[in-house]
């Protein structure tokens, strides 16, 4: 019903799955010059670990208080926010990217002109 994670890419998994996840926050400055930081590990909205309907970014010092009075319905998941966060960070969701890569590689094996635009 919701995923609990520490700016893990469990937020990746949780929305993939249709689920909704609440992101603890903790100090993680060792990775801020990392050129991926911002993306991956910032609370910034939009990104992998705060998006809103989708990933929830709550800091440890204020995780009580926030959910004090909370339920599971304040971690709603929103399908629209869901589809986009989707279509952001994994691409697809359909299950058939195996597939897809499979069929890319036998185009490119016959010398398939289009194969070099498919993927």
């Amino acid at each position: 019903s919701l995923c609990i994670h520490f700016q893990s890419g469990c937020a990746l998994e949780a929305a993939f799955a249709g689920v909704p996840s609440l992101r603890v926050t903790v100090p993680q400055s060792h990775l801020a010059g990392h050129a991926t930081y911002e993306e991956v590990y910032s609370a910034r909205p939009g990104t992998i670990q705060n998006f809103p309907g989708v990933v929830w970014s709550i800091a440890a010092a204020h995780l009580s208080d926030h959910l004090d009075g909370a339920d599971l319905g304040t971690f709603r998941l929103d399908p629209a926010a869901r589809r986009r966060y989707v279509e952001t960070f994994l691409g697809f969701d359909d299950t058939a990217s195996s597939g897809r890569v499979l069929d890319h590689i036998e185009r490119v094996s016959i010398g398939d002109p289009t194969a070099e635009r498919s993927l």
